[in-house]
């Protein structure tokens, strides 16, 4: 018994659904959406920033202690073989 995916067949955009665009503009996707989450806050804009920073010199650190192409990298961060 032949199934689908065994006998493929041909590409074709006629079978396709033509495109809508959807009902709804963007204004009344940001009326859906709380007035508090448009509200600027630098300093947590900040602590985002400073965080991700942080995260992704741990994962060099990390990275470069497990990755043998990272040696030289590795050594100038003070990471030697005790990884």
């Amino acid at each position: 018994m032949p199934s689908s995916c065994h006998s493929p067949q041909k590409y074709s955009e006629d079978v396709l659904p033509e495109f809508t665009p959807m009902s709804w503009s963007l204004q009344d996707i940001r009326n859906a959406i709380p007035d508090h989450l448009f509200v600027r806050d630098t300093a947590r804009g900040l602590s985002y920033l400073a965080r991700d920073i942080l995260m992704a010199g741990a994962l060099w650190k990390v990275g470069a202690c497990i990755d043998p192409y990272f040696q030289s990298t590795a050594l100038e961060f003070g990471c030697h073989r005790r990884c």
